[in-house]
C-alpha cells in the first residue's frame, strides 16, 4: 500500500490560491480519487550566487498557503508542503550556488521554518524542506541542513523529506534526518514514441536503454538502483513528483515542460498505467517495492480553468485517459475508497434502493487513423444511489481496451462492461467516467445503440446521449 497518491499543487501568482478558483480545482482534483495535495509556493533569489530570498508577486503569502492547506483538507485530502525556490533569472534552481553559504541558509531556515509551522498548525503529512538544489547538497552543505532538520523538529512532528533531482538522489548527505528520500522522478525512458504498457514497464525493470540513465545506475535497472539507494541511506522512497505532459514523445525527455509538439494522449496513459504497475508491486520483476511509499503526480493548476482543457500538451491529467488510470490505480493502492464503497452489479438497486434517473452519454474524443479514444459517462440524476452499474451497448467498432470498467462480455458488436471496485457506487447527482481505446477500420458512424444500463433499455437507434429510468 501507498502512504499516498495525489498531484502537486502549485502557484505561481499571490492570491490564486485564496480565489474561488482554487476551491474548485481542487475539489476537481479530489474527484479523481487522489488522496493528498502538495502544496507548492515559490520563494526567490535574483542570481546563482545570491543568498538572499525575497517573494515577489508570483510568491503566495502564507496566508494565502494556509488558505489552500485548510480548503485542501476540507475535500478531505491529506497536504504535503513544498515551498520551492527558483530564480529571478530564469535559471533551473539546481543551478543555485551561493556565494555567501551561511547567509543563504540562515535566510532558507527562516523560510522552512515558517512552513514547519504551518504544517503543525494544520497537521500537514510532509514537509519538503528542499527540492533540486544540486549544488547545496553535498557534504560540505551537510551540517547546515542538519542544523534545518534539528529546528524544524522542534516546531512541526509529521514526517519530513527532500526531493531530490532524479539524477543526483545519492547525493543527499543529510538523508540520515529525514524520514523518506523524496524523488523529482523524470528519468528519461524510452525515445519508442508508441511503446506499449509493458514495454514500458520494461524501461523501468530492465537494463536502461538510455545511455546517460544506464551510466547512473550502473547497469541496474531504475527500479533496482532506487531500492538499492533506500536500502544504503536506510529510508524509504517516494516520488515528490512524477509526471508526463500529453505530447508524442514525453517517456524521452518527461522534464520537458515547454515546446510544442503532436498531442498523444495515449503515450501519457501509459506511461502513467506503467508507474502504477510497477511501483504498486503489480509487476514481478520488479520485486517486492515495500521501500517505496507513494507519489505526488506533476500536477494540478490553482485554477479551475488552467486543468480543464483536455486538448493540451500540459501535464495536467483531467477529462485525459491518464485520469481514469490514475483513478483506478490509486484506489487500489490506498487506503480511500473515492467513491464510497465497491459495486455490485448482480445487485444494481442495491439491496431495495428506489429506481433513479440514470444518463449515458458518449463522445469521441482523440482521432488518428482508424483509432479513436471513446469516453463513456454514467450519471446519477436521481434521489438515490446506484449501487453496481452494468452497461450494455451495440457498437460497430472495436474496444480494444478500456479504464475505469472492466469488459465482463462480448459476443459480435455486443459489449457489457460492469464496474471496477472503486466506482460501482454512483451518488444521487454523482457521474462515473469510463473510456476505451477503439478501432474503427471499417469507417462506420462512432456511435452507441440499443443502450441498456442495469438491464433497463435506453435507446433502440445510434445516438451518442441516451438516459432512461432504471
Amino acid at each position: 500500500m501507498w502512504e499516498f497518491a495525489g498531484f502537486n499543487y502549485p502557484s505561481w501568482w499571490n492570491g490564486k490560491f485564496a480565489s474561488p478558483e482554487s476551491t474548485k480545482a481542487l475539489k476537481q482534483l479530489k474527484a479523481t480519487g487522489a488522496d493528498s495535495a502538495t502544496i507548492v509556493a515559490t520563494s526567490f533569489l535574483d542570481t546563482t550566487e545570491s543568498s538572499k530570498i525575497v517573494s515577489k508577486q508570483s510568491t503566495e503569502s502564507l496566508e494565502n498557503v494556509e488558505k489552500a492547506i485548510v480548503d485542501a483538507k476540507n475535500q478531505g485530502l491529506s497536504v504535503l508542503l513544498k515551498p520551492h525556490v527558483d530564480l529571478s533569472n530564469g535559471q533551473w534552481r539546481g543551478s543555485l550556488d551561493p556565494t555567501d553559504r551561511k547567509a543563504f541558509f540562515d535566510n532558507y531556515k527562516d523560510l522552512i521554518l515558517d512552513y514547519a509551522k504551518l504544517a503543525q498548525k494544520h497537521d500537514a503529512k510532509a514537509l519538503v524542506i528542499g527540492t533540486e538544489l544540486v549544488k547545496l547538497t553535498g557534504e560540505a552543505d551537510k551540517d547546515a541542513w542538519l542544523d534545518i532538520i534539528k529546528e524544524v523538529r522542534q516546531v512541526y512532528d509529521g514526517k519530513l523529506t527532500y526531493a531530490a533531482n532524479w539524477d543526483n538522489i545519492e547525493n543527499i548527505s543529510f538523508a540520515e534526518g529525514l524520514d523518506f528520500v523524496g524523488v523529482d522522478a523524470y528519468f528519461p525512458l524510452t525515445a519508442n514514441k508508441d511503446a506499449s504498457v509493458d514495454e514500458l514497464v520494461q524501461t523501468w525493470t530492465s537494463t536502461p536503454e538510455i545511455e546517460d540513465i544506464k551510466q547512473l545506475t550502473n547497469g541496474q535497472s531504475i527500479v533496482d538502483w532506487l531500492e538499492q539507494v533506500s536500502t544504503d541511506y536506510g529510508k524509504p522512497i517516494a516520488f515528490t513528483e512524477i509526471g508526463y505532459r500529453s505530447l508524442d514523445g514525453t517517456a524521452a525527455k518527461p522534464y520537458e515542460f515547454q515546446g510544442g509538439g503532436k498531442i498523444d494522449f495515449e503515450e501519457q496513459s501509459r506511461l502513467y498505467e506503467a508507474v502504477f504497475k510497477v511501483f504498486g508491486g503489480d509487476v514481478p520483476e520488479a520485486g517486492n517495492v515495500d521501500w517505496f511509499k507513494g507519489a505526488q503526480f506533476w500536477n494540478w493548476y490553482a485554477t479551475e480553468s488552467q486543468n480543464n482543457d483536455p486538448t493540451d500538451l500540459d501535464y495536467p491529467i483531467l477529462g485525459k485517459p491518464s485520469e481514469l488510470i490514475f483513478k483506478e490505480y490509486s484506489a487500489q493502492l490506498t487506503d480511500g475508497n473515492p467513491d464510497g464503497g465497491n459495486g455490485n452489479p448482480t445487485d444494481p438497486t442495491g439491496g431495495g434502493t428506489d429506481p433513479v434517473i440514470g444518463d449515458v452519454d458518449f463522445s469521441v474524443g482523440n482521432e488518428w487513423n482508424a483509432g479513436f479514444t471513446g469516453n463513456i459517462e454514467i450519471t446519477n440524476t436521481g434521489d438515490t444511489a446506484i449501487n453496481g452499474w452494468k452497461l450494455e451497448f451495440d457498437a460497430p467498432f472495436e474496444v480494444n481496451s478500456i479504464w475505469g470498467g472492466k469488459i465482463t462480455s462480448h459476443e459480435g458488436n455486443r459489449y457489457e462492461i460492469t464496474n471496477v471496485d472503486w466506482d460501482g457506487v454512483i451518488a444521487a447527482g454523482e457521474s462515473i467516467k469510463l473510456g476505451f481505446n477503439g478501432s474503427n477500420s471499417d469507417n462506420m458512424d462512432l456511435a452507441l445503440s440499443n443502450v441498456e444500463l442495469n438491464d433497463v433499455l435506453i435507446a433502440t437507434t445510434d445516438q451518442t446521449s441516451n438516459s432512461a429510468m432504471v
